[in-house]
């Protein structure tokens, strides 16, 4: 009966019953991905012309928006067709989401081993995550589009596995990573506060130089200048739609009317005051958790300041797609462990844990016009589920010594 009473039980049980809809979903699409076919086709495109890349230079999503190295990932797939590479890679993805979530789950048994679940516990917990994660909708996404986010989650837990011991490899990682995906510069923050960290940015800073010097001979340098303006030029905008779950989208959201919050592609230009108050935001969640650090006895700790800086990426980019949601991941994985081990068969478990899992579950672009007839504030705040499901956890996280867990533990 143990395994029965935790949330998690719930939560796995309903999670396979997505999985399995899901894989049937996917096995049966006419046509590859969506953005597989974008970036499939850009590879095709730059085998025959390097120099086009980037073109045309107008500022739209429906391009290749990776950075330069990143091509030559695609580059390899290309030699297949594109059904078997679509397959192949999707395959890739899986295998590399279930070693990051493996990885994240070992990094916190070692930094928090009073924290382990009962040995009888602890396999069905490890299956249970990783079940809950696969079907999540944040993966579904990044699986039916056929995106990179599973491979760039993985580099960046690596990087974290070997901040504390090995810093040159673990700034190589970081600089790979960043080079496919923006996103987890970030991670360059909680590495200030240890000497091994401040060597991973020099290494990362170094490798970064180094991955475009290697490429040099397949890229062509002005590709950099060509990308560099072209994010500079879409970071200038943002869609409303309900596929974006970013704070700024959701600040598009109650400035513009509600009902164009289904239409796509819904394009505005980002107003300064929500720049002001996006990266506002940003710098007090970084300011909050650089000084939990200081507050550490162990300050080479950096798996719970390294997940939640990953997970910001998604939050604060103007651009937070449901996919790129799945740098959150970790974080949903330090947060279940707490749960369950904190309250594991209470109200807090079930009445909190139990509804943020299951709306983790729907598909982002899920429109249910019974929500037509609910207030606005509702609405609202379904359709922008993920950012707000990242942001508590990312509270809950930080200050799960509070008086919560005092009630917890009476």
């Amino acid at each position: 009966m143990r395994y029965l009473r935790p949330p998690l039980f719930a939560i796995t049980i309903i999670s396979l019953v997505f999985l399995g809809i899901e894989w049937k979903t996917i096995l049966h699409q006419p046509a590859p991905g969506t953005d597989f076919s974008i970036y499939y086709h850009a590879a095709g495109l730059f085998k025959d012309d390097p120099d086009g890349l980037y073109l045309p230079p107008r500022a739209a999503w429906d391009q290749y928006l990776y950075p330069p190295p990143s091509i030559l990932i695609f580059r390899f797939f290309y030699l297949f067709p594109e059904r078997t590479s679509y397959l192949l890679f999707i395959g890739l993805m899986y295998g590399c989401l279930i070693a990051a979530l493996l990885i994240v789950q070992s990094l916190y048994e070692q930094e928090k081993p009073s924290d382990r679940p009962l040995p009888g516990r602890l396999p069905s917990g490890k299956a249970g995550f990783i079940i809950f994660a696969l079907a999540s909708a944040p993966v579904y996404h990044n699986i039916g589009l056929g995106q990179i986010e599973c491979f760039v989650l993985l580099l960046s837990i690596l990087y974290l596995y070997f901040l504390k011991s090995r810093p040159l490899l673990a700034g190589i990682l970081l600089a790979a990573a960043i080079w496919i995906k923006m996103y987890p510069v970030l991670l360059l923050f909680p590495a200030l506060f240890s000497r091994e960290g401040r060597k991973t940015i020099l290494t990362c800073l170094l490798g970064g130089i180094g991955i475009m010097v290697i490429t040099l001979p397949f890229i062509p340098w002005h590709l950099y200048l060509d990308f560099s303006k072209k994010l500079e030029a879409v970071s200038q905008y943002t869609s409303s739609n309900i596929i974006n779950q970013s704070v700024i989208a959701f600040g598009e959201r109650l400035i513009v009317p509600f009902r164009q919050a289904f239409e796509w592609p819904n394009i505005y230009r980002i107003p300064g005051w929500l720049k002001g108050i996006n990266y506002t935001l940003l710098g007090l969640i970084i300011v909050l958790v650089g000084l939990k650090m200081k507050k550490e006895k162990d300050r080479t700790a950096s798996l719970l300041p390294g997940v939640i800086m990953l997970s910001l990426g998604a939050v604060f980019s103007p651009l937070g797609w449901g996919h790129t949601f799945v740098f959150s991941l970790p974080l949903w994985i330090l947060s279940m462990k707490k749960i369950e081990k904190t309250a594991p068969e209470n109200i807090f478990g079930w009445g909190i844990l139990l509804p943020m899992a299951l709306l983790c579950l729907v598909p982002v672009y899920n429109h249910p016009h019974i929500l037509d007839r609910w207030p606005l504030p509702v609405q609202i705040i379904y359709y922008s589920r993920f950012l707000i499901i990242t942001l508590l956890l990312t509270f809950y996280c930080m200050f799960e010594r509070s008086q919560l867990q005092k009630i917890s533990n009476r």
